[in-house]
């Protein structure tokens, strides 16, 4: 398992973080995520043999929010 911490931008509220987690969860290979609106950031605990950073990326984007 691999752990990776991503910046996120756009977030307002419990229901950011609720669409975020839950896309974001459904990924193959993903075993934990952990979105902090206070922080704005996400930690995601994935097999990089499953699910690649750029899946990631695209997932949260396609939600509406940016990644740095």
């Amino acid at each position: 398992m691999e752990k990776v911490v991503l910046t996120i931008t756009g977030m307002r509220c419990e229901r950011c973080v609720e669409a975020i987690s839950t896309a974001v969860h459904a990924l193959p290979g993903v075993s934990f995520v952990n979105v902090c609106l206070e922080a704005s950031d996400v930690i995601v605990r994935l097999n990089p043999h499953l699910c690649t950073m750029d899946t990631i990326r695209a997932t949260i984007e396609r939600q509406g929010y940016q990644v740095q």
